[in-house]
């Protein structure tokens, strides 16, 4: 019995600084992947910027314009009902895709 003493003694010694080591590690392991989450974070608002810049800003406008006259002292007028006129078709387009 008294040879088991100091391999308790060791046993116990040994397993206390195993218990250390272990806890060690895994700390050191939350704090890298900590690092990769705030990395990754990084990464995702990065993308979302640029995902952002890249929504087309486009405008789209315009004008048209017709023209109705009846002219009661033109008999060729009169007869037709009148003339609707086409006088002008405008359609704008302004912005930017990307660097575009």
């Amino acid at each position: 019995m008294k040879t088991s003493i100091p391999v308790l003694g060791l046993l116990l010694a040994s397993s206390t600084t195993a218990f250390a080591a272990t806890e060690t590690t895994k700390i050191e392991r939350l704090e890298q992947l900590e690092k990769q989450v705030a990395e990754l974070k990084k990464e995702v608002s990065t993308n979302t910027k640029t995902t952002t810049d890249l929504t087309p800003k486009i405008k789209i406008g315009g004008a048209v314009r017709f023209q109705y006259s009846y002219e009661d002292y033109d008999d060729d007028n009169k007869d037709r009902g009148g003339d609707f006129d086409f006088d002008v078709f405008r359609l704008d387009v302004n912005g930017s895709i990307g660097d575009v």
